[in-house]
Formats: C-alpha cells, structure tokens, sequence
C-alpha cells in the first residue's frame, strides 16, 4: 500500500487518542521506525501490522478500527488530497456511488501502482443501490463500511447497509444500501 495509508492512520491514532498511544503501536508492530513517504509503495503487511498492534493498544476490535479508518478516510484524507475528485463523484449519496466504479481509475494517474479494489455499483430504485466489492486484500470489508458511512455522513443522509454476503460465483460481497428518510 502507498504511504499515505499508513501516514493516514498515523493521524487518525494520534488525533484520536494522542502521540502516546502511536509509539506503543509503533513498538507493538514492531517497526523501526513511522516516517513513511506518501508516494513510495510499502508492503501491505505493514499495513496489517498497524491496524493489528492498534487493536492491541487500544482494546478496540480490528473491524472497529478499519471501519473507523474509512470514515476519517472520506471524511478528512480524502477531501484534503482528492477534493476535486470528490466533488466531481457526484453532488449526491447515489450519484457518488453510482460513480464510484470510476474512481480508482482516475486515482491510478496519481499512483500508478495502486491495487485498487472492485465495485460494481447498480441502483434498485431512486433511494436503494446494490453493491459489490471485491478486493485482492483480505480483510478490508469493515474498511469499506467506514468508508460508506462517511459518504452517508458527507451526503447529509443516513443509509441502511445491509450485507449479503459473498457466496457469489467470483467472490463479489454484495450490500444493499438504501437511503433512510
């Protein structure tokens, strides 16, 4: 994974529970050191490590702390570095995700060596959305329901997520999300 993720949690830990708490993760990962270069690609298993030695640390579930990961992820990374991005995605919750299938091919001209995960997004109806994700990395799944809850929160609406699972033939997780009144 780029840099920027683990820098990213870096500021999510220390924001959230202060510069302490980060060097014992640190010591708990295992890592030399936390200076990471927000372009240069790192091993995932660095990655894993600090989420890991975050559950640790902080008592807290790895699930959590994905997921918390995603909404600070919308809600504070991505608008500072994509913010254009973002508000070319759409000017609603469903627009955005309708959208979303596009996303990662824009952000693979800034990092081009980017594994980018799979959606396939599909609306039911004006307030209701299939989608499916699928990604080469284990694990990320709480990730991406952070990151739909960001949305929610950045749209102004509440949304219903409601899993299906990934019993489909090519290993798609299917959710429904459907926008609350």
């Amino acid at each position: 994974m780029y840099g920027l993720i683990n820098i990213s949690i870096k500021k999510l830990i220390i924001g959230n529970f202060g510069s302490e708490k980060w060097a014992e993760v640190v010591s708990s990962a295992e890592l030399e050191d936390d200076l990471f270069i927000s372009n240069k690609t790192y091993d995932d298993k660095i990655t894993y490590q600090l989420i890991s030695a975050a559950a640790k640390v902080l008592k807290t579930p790895p699930e959590q702390i994905l997921k918390e990961f995603g909404r600070y992820w919308v809600l504070e990374v991505a608008p500072k570095g994509y913010g254009k991005l973002l508000d070319a995605g759409g000017k609603t919750f469903q627009e955005f995700m309708l959208n979303l299938p596009n996303f990662h091919s824009r952000i693979m001209l800034i990092y081009p060596q980017v594994k980018p995960p799979h959606f396939e997004v599909s609306a039911i109806d004006t307030k209701t959305l299939q989608l499916m994700y699928g990604s080469d990395r284990e694990g990320l799944l709480p990730f991406v329901l952070g990151l739909i809850d960001g949305l929610a929160t950045r749209f102004s609406v509440k949304v219903a997520i409601d899993y299906k699972g990934s019993a489909n033939p090519v290993g798609l997780h299917e959710f429904i999300l459907k926008e609350q009144s």
